[in-house]
């Protein structure tokens, strides 16, 4: 049996033999970023949609959070591409890591502020250096079946930046469940933000409409692909607020995310909404597949 690997700093190690600091302040303080990408074998090449914003973004992040300075930029971006490169070649190499047969792998890109230079000082602070995980998972087959979602009152801070301090969409998505459905639509008042794992969509009068990236949700990649889809498309589009009545009302409403793409729903707080194809959706679907 092959041994499965993963990125950790800058080398890959063997899974059960990654260790991280216990001080590490990403698992003390939540201080880190991360980014997921999907990566599947089509006509027999390995293929990833948009792997250098996923990169760019988490580098952002990192700046943000003080995780990074302008100056690690560069080397976290050589870094970050190398482990995909080399993950991905591991993972190629041992078919028997795709149990699903479909070569689809969920590659998910950790980054966190590392271990404290000064391991006896008090409040510990981010002073080491960034530290680089990555570990890939089986993906799930694509197009997933129409979901059933709920709104939820919630929301994560920093909501523009995609990080590990995750328990906001954890909590969110766990009542979702308690409540019958899989998808936990986080929502101000009677607007609707954003998805626990994704961004939101939704086809009202024709007009393809999504809430704007304001502060209060998360830009994603997957969600930009789309809107520059729709633009390419010539379809009307509407980048603002969008109310639960709106959702529940829409000809089509759908999440996107880089490990789902596209995710129809069926249903928004027991209202039931059409999740059989249409031809807006197909479209940007297509535009999405990578080439």
């Amino acid at each position: 049996m092959t041994t499965r690997l993963a990125w950790l700093a800058d080398r890959l190690v063997a899974l059960d033999e990654a260790r991280v600091s216990v001080l590490d302040l990403g698992l003390r303080s939540g201080l880190g970023v991360f980014e997921t990408l999907r990566a599947d074998t089509i006509d027999g090449a390995r293929r990833m949609l948009a792997p250098e914003q996923h990169r760019d973004r988490l580098i952002a992040g990192a700046l943000r959070l003080g995780i990074a300075t302008p100056a690690d930029a560069s080397s976290l971006a050589a870094t970050f591409d190398t482990a995909l490169t080399a993950l991905l070649a591991h993972v190629d190499a041992v078919p028997s890591h795709d149990p699903h047969g479909h070569g689809g792998v969920v590659l998910r890109c950790t980054l966190t502020a590392g271990s404290p230079e000064q391991s006896d000082a008090w409040p510990l602070a981010a002073a080491g250096r960034p530290l680089l995980i990555v570990t890939y998972h089986p993906a799930p087959a694509l197009p997933l079946p129409p979901a059933s979602a709920v709104t939820v009152a919630a929301r994560r801070w920093p909501a523009d930046v995609k990080s590990t301090s995750y328990v906001a969409s954890l909590l969110a998505t766990r009542e979702a469940r308690a409540r019958g459905a899989e998808v936990a639509l986080l929502c101000d008042g009677e607007e609707i933000l954003e998805s626990a794992e994704g961004n939101v969509f939704a086809i009202v009068d024709d007009i393809l409409c999504t809430p704007a990236a304001d502060g209060r949700l998360l830009d994603g990649v997957t969600r930009s692909l789309v809107l520059a889809a729709a633009e390419k498309y010539g379809f009307p589009t509407r980048v603002g607020p969008v109310t639960r009545e709106e959702l529940q009302r829409s000809e089509r409403a759908f999440t996107t995310s880089a490990v789902q793409c596209i995710r129809s729903l069926d249903g928004v707080d027991g209202v039931g909404i059409d999740g059989s194809p249409h031809p807006m959706v197909s479209a940007l679907w297509e535009a999405l597949r990578p080439h």
